[in-house]
């Protein structure tokens, strides 16, 4: 396993996609700093302590992570069919079962990794301008609420992922319906106590972006465990299929 893991990120560095994150990742900078810092003339709100931290975390799992998170996963598992390699690796033969997993695993490392990249460059900003408030405690708190939400939006768009890959769908289209997914939290996060059964509301509850009673805790659990689930018999669907070609 620890060996095609290794493979799928190697396979990497001949690849766009970490281009694409990249760039996902600069307009969310680019859009928060603009909202926060010009919107409102003198009276910015982006000066306030946290605001920065808040706003980039919050507008980045609305509008742009699920997205460049479904993409990414689609393509690293959709490649080698799209590409037709994949006959040529069951002559190796090749376990699809781990070869899947591997991709999965490396998934959610992308998914937990660019919101470590997001924070930590949201953190650098917050630096520049209230460091003298800014403490360590501040940052463990906001490191958790990035690096949970990470784990999280991958559990809640891996049944894309793994749809689009399951009916042998374009990647791209992983991107159109994440986006339409994420777009749709906006109303389902005002229905209250029930919206935390909604995926990319019970990421925003277990990060601790909102204040939660344990009723909604557990609704945004069970949650995730279906998405789990959904993606789990999916996976075992699509690597069947695939030793089956």
């Amino acid at each position: 396993m620890q060996v095609m893991i290794w493979t799928e990120l190697k396979k990497l560095r001949r690849s766009r996609m970490l281009l694409v994150a990249l760039f996902g990742l600069c307009m969310v900078l680019v859009i928060v700093t603009a909202q926060g810092f010009f919107a409102r003339g003198n009276e910015a709100y982006g000066m306030e302590p946290e605001w920065y931290l808040t706003g980039v975390q919050s507008l980045g799992t609305l509008y742009a992570l699920p997205g460049i998170i479904a993409l990414f996963g689609s393509y690293i598992i959709c490649r080698e069919s799209q590409e037709d390699v994949l006959k040529s690796l069951l002559l190796i033969p090749v376990n699809m079962g781990k070869m899947v997993v591997a991709k999965v695993m490396v998934i959610l490392v992308f998914s937990v990794g660019t919101y470590l990249v997001l924070f930590l460059a949201a953190f650098a900003v917050e630096m520049a301008f209230h460091a003298q408030v800014l403490t360590a405690a501040i940052f463990l708190h906001y490191l958790k609420i990035y690096l949970v939400d990470g784990i999280c939006v991958f559990f809640a768009v891996l049944p894309i992922i793994c749809f689009i890959t399951e009916k042998k769908l374009d990647y791209w289209l992983s991107l159109l319906a994440a986006e339409v997914y994420s777009f749709i939290t906006i109303f389902v996060g005002n229905l209250g106590t029930i919206s935390k059964l909604y995926p990319l509301v019970a990421a925003f509850t277990l990060s601790g972006y909102y204040e939660s009673t344990p009723a909604e805790i557990l609704l945004s659990v069970i949650s995730m465990a279906l998405c789990g689930t959904i993606s789990g018999i999916l996976i075992y669907r699509l690597s069947k299929r695939d030793a089956l070609q």
